[in-house]
Formats: structure tokens, C-alpha cells, sequence
């Protein structure tokens, strides 16, 4: 004859206990399912709030690139003529000097 050895023994419920589970689940998957439906109109109402942000980031990148190479264009400009835009201007003492 053998024994078993290490082996949990077999386990009964009853009827109650496992209505009493199936309730249990039942009622997580419906507190889940609506956590989802929230999370589903989250989503929703987030994407076009999101697509808006991209396409401002968009629109102020390229006003920088266009400020800048207008500011590039201008500083050339100067070098050409001579001047230095960098430089400071002159002072209000300089220019009342006889």
C-alpha cells in the first residue's frame, strides 16, 4: 500500500462558500470594468488635449527657428556694414563730448 507523503489533503467547500466567492468576483469584475470605462474617457478626452499641446510646441519651435534666423540675418547684416550689434552702444556721456 503507499502513502502519500507531503501532500495537502483534499479540500471541500460548500455550496454557500462558493456562491459566496462567485459573488465576490462577480462584484470585483464589475468595480473593474467601470474603472475601466472611467479610465477609457480619461484617455478620450485626453488625446486632443495632447495633440493640441504637440501642436503648439510645434508652432513656438518654429517661431524660435524664425526669430533666430531673423536675428542671424540681422547680425550679418551689421558685419557687413561694419558695426558690431554685440557691442555696446555708446554712452551718454560719449555723445555730449565736444
Amino acid at each position: 500500500m503507499t502513502e502519500r507523503t507531503g501532500a495537502a489533503p483534499p479540500v471541500a467547500y460548500t455550496v454557500e462558500e462558493v456562491e459566496r466567492y462567485v459573488a465576490a468576483v462577480a462584484s470585483q469584475r464589475v468595480e473593474l470594468e467601470l474603472a475601466i470605462a472611467h479610465a477609457k474617457a480619461r484617455i478620450a478626452r485626453a488625446v486632443p488635449i495632447e495633440d493640441r499641446l504637440a501642436a503648439l510646441e510645434r508652432q513656438v519651435a518654429q517661431l524660435l527657428a524664425e526669430r533666430a534666423g531673423v536675428a542671424h540675418t540681422a547680425t550679418l547684416a551689421a558685419h557687413r556694414n561694419g558695426s558690431d550689434p554685440a557691442a555696446p552702444g555708446p554712452s551718454a556721456d560719449e555723445g555730449s563730448r565736444p
